[in-house]
């Protein structure tokens, strides 16, 4: 028998003899990583001690936290968490998850997965929803009647009362003869076929005079007051004119001729280019006392559309909101600039810049056109007086850059407007100054006596565009704009000098087009 690896000399009943295992050794020496194992009575084996039948080099497992001593098939032993805890004490804020048959980790219970500390939400309105992290949060996603949901940011909102503008509720009904609905704020009201102008008395924050608009379908009409500004006397009175109303380039529209022919929202009937005169309410709001519509001699108001010398010179066509094309009208004025006169035999009345012909009109302070006065040789009968004593060269306007910037001196005796760009055939960044000697007898009804080009501007940049003056002490400040911002220059007339008269505090709007 092998002795070495614990085999004995036994016998039968027969006195014969065997060898069996009695012990289990390793080169004579017991071996502690195996037992002995009886098979019947002249045999046995040595097997591997294990974990789970001979507590066997089994791993310490630390219930402290949770773990629990397990066995795998071959009787190994390992430790898995069975449970969560800390210092021995079941820990509900965590749960037990399962990675494999041997290995389990404690995560975080959360309110996404395990409804764990969820906040309360306020139902109807608010609902619980979750973050990234599973964590949950109260966000109002619903609102009583009257009211929206606002989203303040990702987790936050609130709700909001709902507004006739916004929202379409609580507006008025506008039965016929109304055009259509208006707003003031977020308010709204019925306006009449005076869709395109602000009710006289209306109030205005000074910094911000947002002006009522209505609508036509699903389009916004609005009225651009600010085309041209002026202030008279000691500036209580202040003055803006509106252009030609609200138009759009036709782009792809199938009934245009050209991309950028004009739809003009507002029929004749609904819109006439007026002056609106407001005057200061203590220091901080401004009032509409007056809208003055532009009429002629038979008290018929002019046209804002297309003038024929400008349709001719420019290839361009007019088309009403319907699609059809609008005649065009040879009262018809694109008003963008005006000053009023304070002094002399005229006082109450309107000089304005028309930017289609490049021409200038004497207003009644009823808003009769006096006379009109148009480049040499484009004198074109109309219902009001015309007069062709302006220099031919203007005839050389850029179309849509006729006289945009006008001013009077203090006297109301010297009257200057500039185009809004150079002439063509002029240098790129040179636009003319003219000035225009005023007579001051009623009788004349300040016909001009003299015109000159007595002073010239140069542009900062042969992109910009000229498109408010005013005058002041010798002085003339005029604004220059370019497709993104606007600055106002100094000219001083006596030498020709320059200067930026406005610094970069001022929040200058970047399409500023009045100066007061």
């Amino acid at each position: 028998c092998d002795t070495s690896i614990g085999e004995e000399l036994l016998y039968a009943d027969d006195e014969s003899g065997f060898c069996k295992l009695t012990s289990c050794k390793k080169d004579g020496e017991i071996d502690e990583d195996f037992k002995w194992v009886d098979i019947n009575e002249t045999t046995a084996e040595c097997v591997a001690k294990t974990c789970e039948t001979d507590a066997y080099q089994c791993p310490s497992c630390d219930e402290s936290i949770g773990e629990e001593l397990l066995y795998a098939e071959n009787e190994s032993g390992f430790c898995k968490l069975t449970s969560c805890k800390t210092d021995g004490i079941i820990d509900d804020d965590f749960k037990l998850v399962d990675i494999n048959e041997t290995t389990a980790e404690c995560v975080a219970k959360t309110c996404q997965s395990d409804a764990y500390e969820c906040p309360t939400c306020n139902e109807p309105w608010e609902e619980l929803l979750y973050h990234d992290d599973e964590s949950g949060y109260c966000k109002i996603t619903s609102c009583p009647a009257g009211e929206k949901v606002v989203d303040i940011n990702e987790t936050t909102a609130e709700c909001v009362a709902k507004t006739c503008r916004e929202d379409a509720f609580g507006c008025p009904y506008c039965p016929p003869p109304f055009l259509s609905l208006g707003y003031s704020g977020n308010d709204g009201y019925c306006i009449s076929k005076a869709c395109a102008y602000p009710p006289i008395g209306s109030n205005y924050a000074l910094s911000n005079m947002t002006i009522p608009y209505c609508k036509i379908g699903s389009r916004e009409i609005y009225l651009g007051i600010g085309s041209g500004a002026s202030a008279k006397d000691d500036l209580t009175r202040h003055y803006f004119v509106t252009d030609n109303g609200d138009t759009t380039d036709c782009g792809t529209q199938s009934f245009c001729n050209n991309a950028d022919d004009k739809i003009f929202y507002l029929s004749h009937s609904e819109f006439t280019p007026a002056i609106l005169e407001f005057t200061l309410n203590g220091e901080s709001t401004s009032r509409l006392n007056n809208v003055i519509k532009l009429k002629d001699d038979n008290n018929q108001y002019i046209s804002p559309f297309f003038h024929p010398i400008m349709e001719t010179n420019s290839s361009k066509s007019a088309f009403n909101r319907s699609g059809a094309i609008i005649p065009t009208d040879t009262t018809a004025m694109n008003v963008k600039a005006v000053a009023g006169l304070s002094t002399g035999a005229n006082a109450g009345s309107y000089w304005i810049g028309d930017s289609y012909l490049a021409s200038i009109a004497h207003i009644s302070e009823e808003g009769h056109v006096l006379k009109r006065f148009v480049p040499k040789d484009w004198n074109v009968s109309t219902s009001y007086d015309i007069n062709d004593s302006l220099p031919a060269d203007l005839t050389k306007r850029e179309v849509y850059a006729g006289i945009e910037a006008l001013a009077v001196d203090e006297t109301n005796k010297n009257l200057y407007f500039m185009t809004a760009k150079p002439l063509v055939g002029d240098a790129a960044t040179n636009i003319r100054i003219y000035t225009v000697k005023l007579n001051d007898t009623l009788d004349d009804l300040a016909v001009p006596i003299n015109i000159s080009n007595d002073h010239n501007y140069t542009l900062h940049d042969q992109e910009n565009r000229v498109s408010g003056m005013e005058f002041k002490a010798d002085k003339l400040f005029i604004i220059e704009h370019s497709d993104s911002r606007s600055w106002v220059y100094g000219l001083k007339l006596s030498d020709g000098s320059t200067w930026e008269a406005t610094d970069s505090t001022l929040a200058i709007p970047k399409n500023m087009q009045g100066l007061a």
